[in-house]
């Protein structure tokens, strides 16, 4: 090793937790030592005859003789690696003295012992016999040094990078602070009531990433948002900015709303997936609930995530800070899941709108990490899509969400089921008077609520 790498390693290791990785390479050595030296000793024996009469272990430097900072007189790299260096190499210390391709065999402890006295060298031999064991001993604590060195700076990268993973891994499901620090007050217009009130400014609350200049003040931001969501009561709609029509992520909305607001929201949510058991026949929602869950987070991150290399953790976190600003589709991000769970699965070998196997253990891990109930609904509302096939939640009865019918309908897939439905009723589609949807009745009474939220009445006999 040149002395400028040994530098190099042992600056690199007083800024990567010296005091760690030199207890461990102290062990490491201590460990070896003897066992390195004897090897040395019959190396020496094995390159010759015996002619020449090798000085015992007993009578070579001490090689446990302990300098003045406690570390071995043999062990120079590793007296390097808890000193401060100041620009001076002990080059003497880690000069290779043999090539790397003469040391391997004394390393094996169960060569056969012969002398090496008929040797033709061996007078040049005899007066080297007491040097070469203590410099091949410098030479293999040096390599103890570096390996075991690389080995524990694998462990601890691989360590860190673990954190960093969970760390991102943590992060998923949670609402981001999108406000501005500081935000002012300003008498100026409301751009809604156009009176002039104490106004906030749409960039510092709503749209941060935009740098929208509506003005609005507090009292007809909240009433706008309330508006939205208590007239539609079967949806969640995309919350846009007064002003500028931009997506409004869940924080900054629903910092300016009342508590039964968001309570309302919530149920929206919930009234989105909402289907009726074919078991107990009550109405219920394939909903997941959200972090109020009793499972803990950390949990939670380890049943739908498991242990992910930074770089799949990096890209979850990065789509779900987009899909959180409204910058991504619910479609990217759980194809971003799916890859990640199942990196086989192809759509084109797809299993009837079945998941694969162990999905939605997963996925209702990951839902339950989503603080925001409209987001976890969408998402939701778009796995349902491509996986239609799925189970109540309170009897866990099978179900196919498309058709909304109890069973998974095997032999026929989700098209000809609905053509089907479609045949077997008289007037079997109306529309909405309002929006104008098709709209199609499977059970209930005649009163219909749209998801534009128009209430109007079937025309047709009830259902008994």
């Amino acid at each position: 090793m040149p002395p400028q790498h040994a530098q190099q390693l042992c600056a690199f290791a007083r800024h990567r937790g010296a005091h760690l990785m030199y207890r461990v390479v102290r062990d490491t050595l201590s460990q070896s030592s003897r066992m390195i030296t004897e090897g040395s000793v019959e190396s020496m024996r094995d390159l010759g005859e015996d002619s020449v009469d090798v000085a015992p272990i007993s009578c070579w430097p001490d090689h446990h003789s302990k300098s003045a900072d406690g570390l071995d007189s043999t062990t120079p790299v590793l007296r390097r690696l808890r000193s401060d260096i100041k620009g001076r190499s002990n080059e003497r210390s880690i000069r290779i003295i043999r090539r790397a391709a003469s040391a391997p065999r004394s390393l094996h402890a169960s060569n056969a012992v012969s002398s090496i006295e008929s040797l033709p060298l061996a007078s040049s031999l005899q007066a080297d016999a007491k040097a070469l064991p203590d410099m091949a001993h410098k030479r293999l604590s040096t390599q103890v040094l570096t390996y075991a060195y690389q080995t524990a700076a694998k462990q601890l990268l691989a360590a860190e990078a673990a954190v960093r993973a969970s760390k991102s891994m943590q992060g998923f499901g949670k609402n981001l602070d999108h406000s501005s620090p500081g935000t002012e007050i300003y008498q100026t217009t409301c751009s809604i009531c156009l009176e002039d009130a104490a106004c906030v400014r749409s960039a510092d609350e709503l749209c941060v990433d935009r740098g929208c200049q509506g003005w609005f003040c507090r009292h007809c931001l909240g009433l706008y948002f309330e508006t939205i969501i208590r007239e539609t009561p079967f949806a969640v709609p995309t919350l846009r900015c007064p002003s500028c029509k931009g997506f409004v992520p869940p924080s900054c909305w629903q910092a300016r709303v009342k508590e039964e607001t968001v309570a309302k929201w919530q149920s929206n949510a919930e009234n989105l997936l909402s289907l009726r058991c074919g078991s107990c026949d009550e109405p219920g929602s394939l909903l997941f609930p959200g972090p109020e869950s009793s499972e803990s987070r950390e949990c939670l991150v380890r049943t739908a995530f498991g242990t992910q290399e930074p770089e799949a953790a990096a890209e979850l976190e990065q789509k779900w800070h987009e899909f959180e600003r409204g910058q991504q589709s619910a479609a990217t991000l759980f194809e971003v899941l799916l890859g990640m769970w199942h990196p086989e699965y192809s759509h084109d070998t797809a299993d009837g709108g079945k998941a694969p196997d162990d999905f939605w253990v997963h996925f209702s891990a990951a839902a339950k990490l989503i603080e925001d109930a409209g987001l976890r609904a969408v998402l939701q509302l778009a796995v349902l899509k491509v996986f239609p096939k799925t189970e109540t939640r309170c009897c866990h009865e099978p179900h196919c969400f498309r058709c909304r019918i109890a069973t998974h309908h095997e032999d026929m897939s989700c098209e000809e089921v609905q053509q089907q439905m479609s045949d077997d009723l008289e007037d079997g589609v109306q529309f909405c008077p309002s929006c104008g949807v098709a709209t199609m009745k499977t059970e209930g009474c005649n009163h219909m609520i749209c998801l534009c939220g128009e209430d109007w009445t079937w025309e047709g006999p009830e259902d008994e």
